[in-house]
């Protein structure tokens, strides 16, 4: 992702300023979402980009070894959108993407959560396994 500043790792506390982004209407959900982001996943970083956009970005490694930067970008109407999750490095497409090119989470054999209970954690979690389910797909072709 381009234009973003760091604004912490997962276990900093939270400063952001301006008027009417959703984590400014609502801090406590962001300070939530850090909390757990710190707890699960401590090394990702929260960016902010110059639209106000805010999301966690770090270079994982997959169980095959390979690496991939992913970004989870928080919508801009966020608790009503699920975050998004995009693999920055490196590009690739396949199928369960969206026209974005980021990833489609959801899974027609699991319950839907509403996009309310959907945190970055959680979206990172379907995130490893849409990448497992990537690389055992190309290892068949």
């Amino acid at each position: 992702m381009t234009d973003q500043h760091r604004i912490q790792g997962a276990g900093d506390q939270i400063q952001l300023g301006g008027h009417g982004l959703w984590y400014e209407l609502c801090p406590t959900r962001l300070a939530q979402e850090a909390a757990v982001m710190s707890f699960r996943f401590p090394s990702f970083t929260l960016l902010k980009e110059k639209d106000g956009t805010v999301g966690w970005e770090r270079l994982i490694h997959s169980p095959s070894g390979a690496r991939y930067r992913v970004y989870v970008r928080y919508p801009s109407d966020f608790p009503h959108q699920r975050p998004q999750v995009f693999i920055v490095e490196p590009k690739i497409r396949g199928p369960h993407m969206n026209s974005d090119a980021s990833l489609d989470l959801e899974s027609p054999y699991e319950g839907t959560l509403e996009p309310s209970q959907v945190t970055a954690a959680y979206s990172l979690i379907r995130t490893m396994r849409w990448i497992s389910c990537f690389e055992a797909k190309q290892r068949v072709i």
